[in-house]
């Protein structure tokens, strides 16, 4: 038996910090925040607004739409959806409402830039919250203000980064390498630690310490090796964490459990934090699966998992009782590709759609919903005439909803079409 997990480094472009940038006149004339009436009143405009003609909730677009989520955060109510998308040179952020899948409303961007949603983060109030792109920027925003309040440019890609319980500090990898406690309403750094590469941030539920992990290169090794630290958030300071054989796995926002695998022998662990100690061990298949995703219920009662590779059943969602340490149920988020047989016309045209695979998966806080954004195929006759090209494969995307505890998806949200994330033609 094998467990096998699969990990990712983050390479950190060097760029120079500089100061915050000042929010244009025109989005200081915003309103603030609208009561729960006007709110109301400004969904309905917001749709009213976006189209005529607006596509069903089950639609599913085409890649030429732009639209690739990068970036996903639920409000803290289950409420509404903030999702960012990879595409850099259209509006690429955006508000959903959860219990419709339609889309609210797309947030203004300044068409001169070029970025890229990598991180959302939604802050304790519930209704407001802050996005990282590739370009360096910060931006705090409100679900119902179309502007940003503020911009500041952190010199980061921003690729790794955790936002405090308090929703007041980003711990945020920045060039160097370093790592930057950056204060959220100013956007100024803390404190700054150099010659830090971190490629995991797990915040402990305590809010004073920070689990990192580091990868940094040995000259004997020749290679980049992973060490794990305690970072006391408030002061920065480092203190070394030996796990021993193990290998922490996640820690959640509330109570003094976290998740472990060790190998010699291979195990899958509950145990104490951040004393270590085992609990239990958690039952997994026999056989090699890996588990990329996880999330714990607010009771820390259960625990829910996301397979990283897809089993010969699919990309499977499982949910382990903490009390016992069993699996309880395994479903499948997507078909089994085996099952699949493509069927073509008299023509020699496909005219089935490849099985759903999973792009993109974001848990809600209290592990109640996973958004999930599937990608499929199918191949076609070309759109543009070329006498050279017989057949197209078109790639198709969708956002599904799943209801955790109940193992099953609940939903498809609406998706973007080419109109609603069009930015108008800057002419140089």
């Amino acid at each position: 038996m094998k467990f096998c997990l699969l990990f990712s480094c983050i390479v950190l472009a060097g760029c120079q910090r500089q100061a915050p940038v000042p929010v244009p006149s025109g989005e200081e004339a915003e309103s603030p925040l609208p009561r729960p009436a006007e709110e109301v009143k400004d969904n309905a405009n917001e749709i009213a607004l976006q189209g005529k003609g607006l596509p069903h909730a089950t639609r599913e677009a085409l890649i030429s739409t732009d639209w690739q989520t990068s970036a996903c955060a639920f409000s803290p109510d289950n409420k509404y959806l903030v999702l960012g998308s990879r595409v850099p040179w259209k509006k690429n952020l955006g508000l959903w409402g959860l219990s419709t899948g339609k889309i609210i409303r797309f947030f203004e961007r300044n068409p001169r830039e070029r970025n890229e949603i990598t991180k959302i983060f939604c802050l304790p109030g519930g209704k407001e919250f802050i996005s990282l792109s590739n370009n360096g920027f910060m931006k705090s925003w409100r679900f119902f203000q179309s502007t940003a309040v503020a911009s500041f440019d952190l010199g980061s890609d921003n690729s790794m980064a955790a936002l405090h319980s308090d929703g007041k500090q980003l711990l945020l990898a920045a060039p160097g390498p370093s790592l930057k406690n950056v204060d959220v309403t100013t956007g100024k750094p803390l404190w700054t630690i150099e010659d830090l590469r971190p490629i995991k941030i797990l915040l402990y539920p305590n809010g004073k310490d920070a689990f990192v992990r580091e990868s940094k290169w040995d000259k004997e090794a020749k290679n980049y090796l992973e060490y794990e630290k305690v970072l006391a958030i408030e002061t920065g300071k480092l203190k070394a964490f030996d796990p021993g054989n193990r290998r922490l796995l996640e820690i959640p926002p509330h109570g003094n459990l976290a998740i472990m695998i060790s190998r010699l022998p291979d195990r899958f662990l509950l145990v104490d934090w951040p004393g270590g100690k085992i609990k239990t061990d958690l039952e997994y298949e026999s056989g090699q699966f890996s588990v990329g995703l996880f999330a714990f219920n607010r009771a820390n009662t259960r625990l829910y998992g996301v397979d990283l590779s897809p089993s010969p059943k699919g990309t499977m969602l499982r949910a382990w009782d903490l009390t016992t340490g069993k699996q309880i149920w395994s479903v499948a988020l997507t078909a089994p590709v085996a099952n699949y047989k493509p069927i073509f016309n008299k023509k020699g045209q496909q005219i089935n759609k490849t099985p759903e695979y999973p792009r993109g998966l974001c848990f809600s806080p209290d592990a109640k919903y996973l958004l999930v954004q599937l990608e499929t195929t199918q191949s076609g006759p070309p759109r543009n005439y070329d006498p050279a090209v017989s057949t197209e494969t078109r790639v198709y995307y969708s956002l599904a909803l799943w209801d955790v505890e109940q193992g099953k998806e609940i939903r498809r949200l609406e998706y973007p079409t080419d109109a609603m994330v069009d930015d108008p033609v800057i002419k140089k």
